[in-house]
């Protein structure tokens, strides 16, 4: 699968859950269209790091894909700090594409 095709899915899959699953995770409903992109792109990311598709992530993604808690939190900017357990459940619980 490219990288292309997974960021598609992906799309798909986060407007799938957004209301009833991602939106508990922000304590703002109203959440921009950016943030939403954003968290799209990490998702991404971890999703192609994990599958060995394009190139590897970044600090933060490496840090989901390594299980590093630590890691992962002092790594996270501030919007990545409020999806961490998206992207862990994301990663551990393969969405079905």
């Amino acid at each position: 699968m490219t990288r292309d095709k997974i960021k598609e899915k992906v799309s798909n899959y986060v407007d799938s859950k957004w209301v009833k699953e991602i939106l508990p995770y922000v304590t703002v409903h109203d959440v921009p269209k950016e943030i939403r992109e954003h968290v799209i792109n990490i998702s991404v990311s971890i999703l192609c790091t994990k599958w060995g598709v394009s190139y590897g992530g970044g600090s933060f993604v490496q840090a989901i894909c390594d299980n590093d808690l630590y890691k992962t939190f002092r790594v996270a900017d501030n919007i990545n700090e409020r999806f961490i357990k998206f992207y862990v459940e994301l990663f551990h619980n393969d969405p079905t594409f």
